[in-house]
């Protein structure tokens, strides 16, 4: 594909984010302060110990984080922000902190933190957050000395105290997590293509390079350059489903006593629906920065209750049963000149599999995407397999729930087309003892369009969650689904 063309396009096909929680000046000001911070505790930390400058520059990467702690007794708790530089790629990320502490202690401080991560696993083990466990006693007051080293996992970690006094002995729980309202980072927090900045004349920003470090989607790379952030490429999820839809049945063959089915013609049909419910596991990446392509394995179970009102004369008349004799006639000819009735309670139970592509675009904060899946299902009343297509268009806008994510709304429609033949036998009274009735119908879904309204709330770039709800016409259904991004 040609790259002027991808620029020319890949605005009018990708799904865009909503406003920053803050202006570029406020966030370049804030990444300013905190590489000052940095640099002046690295600076104050190895003037007191020399030999720290060799140990930072030798390091893949090192951490410094500005802190504040309150304890009281049982329980204590802090929060602060930081820095993370890799020192091989020239990178900058910026961090938010927070720590809870259960022991015994009281007191308050302020303190800087360097974390020295001599290995590259070390460091890519923070490129994305991290959680940190220990348990110990701390001292300290007064300000501006060092407070100790200690190693952890191979970290190297240097504390500067600032002020305050506490004591403390607990076991701790440090959270770290990436600040992406002052990271420039590629991938987006959604689970949709997102615009990073604001794109130039020529489709390229005025940002710092950034690079994809994923095998897919293709063109990525060129879509980065062009401004663009990328949702995480690989999901795996649970998706589970219930659904009542009314049915349509045709195509009746009746039988006796497992002597075969022949079409029968006088019948009505009553009551015909089917309830569902199913679990899918679905697997998915982005094959392209607009086309995400998945498969789907699940479990299928539900009932389609009905009642089938048969012309006996018709049916006696196509299985060839002869009621003319005077005596000894069949013990079936108890149907001639009746009608009968036979509730027919189709319990179903199987498995399927299928594919399916998301195709995505939109514009600002409004989007467009288009689900198509494609499933074969194998169903223990099914006399063949059964094959399902469902075109779900939705059009929806997104929200900014800064900390807690981003939440996408929308409203669209559902197509499902489902055609199958279900066969089973019941049992009849007769005279002269037991038979059976024996049984074929074709059957498919009364309406194939029905309304849909939900949300997918992405509670971070790892995790999201939907939950849409579809009724009109004569098909009403629940979805949700949990999704882990990788």
């Amino acid at each position: 594909m040609d790259v002027k063309l991808l620029k020319l396009i890949l605005p009018a096909v990708l799904v865009l984010s909503g406003c920053s929680t803050m202006t570029k000046e406020e966030a370049d000001t804030k990444r300013a302060e905190l590489d000052l911070m940095a640099a002046e505790t690295i600076a104050t930390l190895v003037e007191q110990q020399p030999e720290l400058q060799q140990i930072i520059d030798s390091a893949e990467g090192y951490a410094v984080a500005d802190f504040k702690l309150a304890k009281i007794p049982v329980v204590g708790a802090g929060s602060g922000k930081g820095v993370l530089v890799d020192n091989q790629r020239n990178e900058t990320r910026y961090l938010k902190i927070s720590r809870l502490d259960l022991g015994g202690g009281l007191g308050g401080r302020s303190y800087k933190a360097l974390l020295v991560l001599p290995e590259r696993e070390q460091l890519d083990d923070f490129r994305e957050g991290k959680r940190l466990y220990s348990a110990g006693a701390e001292l300290s007051a007064g300000s501006s000395n060092v407070e100790g080293v200690a190693g952890t996992a191979g970290y190297q970690t240097y504390v500067l105290s600032e002020g305050g006094a506490s004591a403390t002995a607990t076991a701790r729980r440090i959270n770290i997590s990436i600040d992406t309202q002052l990271t420039e980072m590629a991938e987006s927090q959604t689970s949709y293509p997102a615009l990073h900045g604001n794109l130039e004349p020529e489709g390229i920003t005025s940002e710092e390079p950034r690079v994809w470090e994923h095998s897919l989607p293709f063109f990525a790379q060129d879509v980065i350059d062009m401004g663009f952030d990328l949702p995480l490429p690989y999901g795996i999820g649970i998706t589970a489903v219930t659904l009542r839809q009314d049915l349509v049945l045709d195509d009746l063959e009746v039988g006796f006593n497992g002597g075969g089915t022949r079409p029968i013609k006088a019948v009505t049909f009553d009551n015909a629906e089917a309830k569902t419910t199913t679990v899918q596991i679905k697997v998915d990446a982005w094959l392209f920065p607009f086309m995400n392509v998945y498969a789907v394995l699940g479990s299928i179970d539900g009932k389609a209750p009905m009642e089938l009102t048969i012309d006996g004369d018709e049916a006696l008349d196509a299985n060839g049963i002869d009621c003319s004799k005077p005596i000894l006639n069949p013990p079936l000819c108890i149907l001639q000149g009746k009608s009968l009735t036979v509730p027919v309670e189709a319990a179903y139970h199987g498995t399927n599999v299928g594919i399916g592509t998301v195709l995505a675009g939109g514009w600002g904060d409004y989007f467009v995407v288009l689900p198509i899946t494609y499933i074969v299902a194998d169903l223990n009343i099914a006399d063949s397999r059964i094959d399902t297509l469902n075109v779900s268009p939705r059009v929806g806008k997104m929200f900014d729930l800064h900390d807690k994510g981003k939440l996408s709304v929308y409203i669209g429609a559902t197509y499902l087309d489902v055609d199958l033949v279900i066969a089973g036998s019941l049992p009849i009274s007769t005279p002269g003892g037991g038979a059976t009735i024996d049984y074929k119908i074709h059957q498919t879904n009364k309406d194939k369009w029905n309304a849909v309204v939900g949300e997918n709330w992405d509670i971070n770039k790892y995790w999201s969650w939907t939950f849409e709800v579809g009724f009109a016409g004569s098909r009403e259904n629940i979805i949700t689904a949990l999704v882990r991004r990788y």
